[in-house]
């Protein structure tokens, strides 16, 4: 009977500690209109939501930074003179969600996930020759990087992953970042819904025929720890494979769920 009483106990801490562990993520954090009033843009709440983002970006611009030789776009988002802060009025209203960020709680921590597109610095390094010489720029292997850059709740980096595209021998071009969501109850991990081009095509001639022919995929990032308590953020393309042609966070999420030994 004593040792039948042990063992219940440690089921009990077992299944304790997978209920601790299942992730959370919240894709409208801190834009809800539970916490921010959309109707008064000078209100005290939206003048938190402002600083809050606008440093959270200029971590995520320190981050991209120190992964690509010094080299980070001017701004992203919060930080950009064209946009009317905080807010868009109106039907536009909507804009202000950026689908591609999340607040995470994981472990009983809070993370914050940013996913964005950006130049590598050998792609500037081309663009920089090209504009000197008077040439046409090329696009090269790798030039647009995709990464979710990972945050604690102090915004205090933790880990990035750069997304993984082998198709065409790695001569691959990710340009946009669309939608950043949970991986489905169960699972530890994001979703990530991004777009890439392939390197050696002709390049389109008209502004109106940017994004024709542009690929667009979901990918599996698990949130890992490893023995020293290091988190990281892991690509894992068994079940959706790499390319796929899973274009949204819910189809991506049913495969997920369909998908045997995930």
């Amino acid at each position: 009977m004593r040792s039948l009483k042990w063992l219940v106990g440690v089921l009990c801490t077992i299944c304790s500690v997978e209920a601790e562990a299942e992730l959370t993520v919240d894709t409208k954090f801190p834009v809800s209109t539970k916490n921010i009033s959309l109707s008064s843009p000078n209100s005290q709440s939206d003048e938190r939501y402002v600083w809050f983002n606008e440093g959270w970006e200029l971590r995520v611009l320190d981050y991209i930074a120190s992964v690509n030789k010094g080299n980070a776009p001017e701004y992203l988002y919060f930080l950009d003179p064209r946009y009317p802060r905080p807010y868009v009025e109106g039907d536009e209203a909507e804009q202000s969600e950026l689908p591609h960020r999340a607040h995470l709680i994981w472990n009983k921590s809070e993370y914050y996930a940013w996913a964005e597109s950006f130049l590598s610095f050998r792609q500037i390094d081309e663009a920089n020759k090209a504009l000197s010489s008077r040439k046409k720029s090329i696009l090269l292997p790798g030039g647009g990087i995709c990464t979710v850059f990972l945050h604690d709740k102090n915004l205090s980096p933790v880990t990035a992953v750069k997304i993984d595209l082998p198709e065409n021998n790695y001569g691959t071009w990710c340009n946009g970042t669309y939608a950043l969501g949970s991986a489905g109850k169960g699972i530890d991990g994001l979703l990530l819904t991004i777009s890439y081009d392939l390197i050696g095509k002709n390049l389109v001639q008209r502004s109106e025929d940017v994004g024709q022919g542009w690929h667009r995929m979901t990918v599996l990032l698990r949130l890992q720890k490893d023995a020293s308590g290091k988190i990281r953020l892991v690509q894992d393309d068994r079940c959706l494979g790499n390319p796929n042609k899973y274009k949204d966070i819910p189809s991506s999420r049913k495969a997920l769920s369909r998908c045997e030994g995930r």
